[in-house]
């Protein structure tokens, strides 16, 4: 992930750009596939220091939702990795965070 290309995304984004990603987010296809990976990963132990990218990325945003789904997200990949397992929404969620984006919109 390249904080430096998301916290410039994030700060370019309006309240309303921010609270529509949440949205996405809930929405059904989104949510039903983010859970169906965190059943299979939830129980992984990982070394995931999400209180210095909290902070980091906090600094560029106000919605501290939105960074705690970044940093679920990234818990997410994370505990995938040392699963050793890639499908294709944990694929999504990395080529959106390469690209400095938060993932919102899935149509698996």
């Amino acid at each position: 992930m390249d904080k430096e290309k998301l916290k410039s995304y994030l700060k370019s984004l309006s309240e309303d750009e921010l609270n529509a990603i949440l949205d996405q987010r809930d929405e059904q296809n989104f949510d039903a596939a983010w859970c169906q990976v965190y059943e299979v990963v939830d129980e992984v132990e990982v070394d995931f220091d999400g209180e210095s990218i909290f902070r980091e990325l906090s600094e560029a945003v106000s919605q501290h939702e939105i960074v705690s789904y970044i940093l679920d997200d990234l818990l997410l990949l994370e505990k995938s990795d040392a699963m050793g397992i890639s499908p294709p929404f944990v694929e999504y969620l990395k080529s959106c965070y390469d690209s400095g984006k938060v993932p919102h919109k899935w149509k698996g």
